[in-house]
């Protein structure tokens, strides 16, 4: 098999298309039926039932301004590996200031507390959503961010504090008594000072830091110097995203390592061996989070690309069983073992026309490839 890298197919089948929920039901907190908004990831259709998908929630939903282009930096910076698949939940509001208002951190939790930590959180896990949670809020809705942390630290692993400002001394003064570990969540993000960008807010945020000055620098914290109200979460969102999800960016740099010709720096270990450091370095957070389809691709390439064919079947059919619906996983395996495997070959290849009949309805090329994966089964 010298000299081969065996794709059958040039043309990539594409994960950008997102399917959105609406979701209404009877919202026992607010007393009242309620909606949310769930995008799930593009790989979403893909995985077991066994993958389980972090969160992201976006308060202000009835924002089109804020939301969108929030969505929007998600999806990109998942198209570039540098933030994970995630299910998106827009959460409207109906009084903002209302629901957010913080009056004080004694009593009763506020009802959009208990409506996203609860019954929202327990209607995600038919979404196969839980276990890393991270919250996004813009002026009131940031600093019931903040407010909402308190309440439930456990419950959430970043919380993005857009140019927040009610209450602020008050949660301050309360989470800088919390541990590192808690202030490791929290992404506090203000404008520029000047009258014409966020000169109110600002103005909040330079006295606290004064006089909390341990507090912010034991936070990420993030001056967009030259945006507007509005504009900073936009401009916020790219960076706090980045760095809240380093660890995952970063989390196979140690597997299969390259040099500049993509050639493998040293020998693999057994395939069983690499598997297990590959399942062993996927984390998020606490959360068990498997390689995702490019890391699976990514990783195959590399053994790939060094002539090491037996341990790119085996990321193959381990990627199969997070990715039982994914086509591409059978046909690439197939590919490489009809040198080494004949007769799983032959079933591979039937499994992926299988999966192109059932998933892929609406993908132009999928006659082409069934036409090619029959080509295939007929040398067999």
């Amino acid at each position: 098999m010298k000299n081969v890298l065996l794709y059958l197919f040039v043309i990539p089948i594409s994960l950008s298309a997102q399917k959105i929920d609406t979701l209404k039901f009877y919202s026992e907190a607010f007393n009242q039926e309620r909606s949310i908004y769930i995008q799930t990831p593009a790989n979403y259709k893909y995985a077991s039932a066994d993958v389980k998908f972090p969160v992201l929630y976006i308060l202000e939903g009835q924002h089109d301004w804020f939301v969108e282009p929030c969505i929007q930096l998600v999806n990109s910076l998942q198209k570039t590996k540098e933030v994970p698949q995630m299910v998106i939940v827009v959460v409207p509001l109906e009084d903002r200031k209302a629901e957010c208002n913080v009056d004080s951190l004694n009593g009763p939790d506020l009802p959009l507390h208990t409506f996203i930590t609860k019954e929202v959180a327990k209607k995600l896990k038919t979404y196969r959503a839980e276990g890393y949670n991270t919250l996004v809020g813009h002026s009131f809705s940031a600093s019931f961010a903040l407010y909402s942390l308190i309440r439930s630290v456990d419950f959430y692993d970043a919380v993005f504090a857009n140019s927040p400002l009610d209450a602020l001394e008050l949660l301050i003064s309360e989470l800088s008594k919390q541990p590192q570990k808690t202030l490791d969540k929290i992404y506090y993000s203000v404008g520029g000072a000047d009258q014409s960008k966020d000169r109110y807010h600002h103005t909040a945020y330079s006295k606290l830091r004064n006089e909390f000055p341990d507090f912010f620098n034991n936070i990420h914290a993030f001056e967009a110097t030259f945006s507007s109200p509005n504009a900073v979460p936009i401009v916020s969102m790219p960076n706090f995203l980045s760095e809240c999800f380093t660890p995952f960016h970063n989390r196979y740099s140690e597997i299969a390592k390259v040099d500049m010709n993509y050639k493998l720096l040293n020998p693999p270990q057994k395939i069983e061996n690499e598997i297990s450091l590959i399942l062993q370095a996927s984390k998020l957070g606490n959360m068990n989070y498997p390689p995702e389809i490019a890391d699976y691709n990514g990783i195959a390439s590399r053994y790939l690309n060094s002539e090491f064919y037996e341990h790119a079947l085996g990321i193959y059919l381990q990627a199969m069983e997070d990715y039982p619906n994914y086509y591409e996983f059978p046909s690439y395996a197939a590919e490489i073992s009809i040198k080494l495997k004949p007769d799983t070959a032959k079933y591979l290849i039937q499994k992926a026309i299988e999966l192109l009949n059932k998933f892929e309805s609406n993908l132009p090329e999928k006659n082409e490839y069934i036409d090619q994966l029959n080509a295939l089964l007929k040398k067999q």
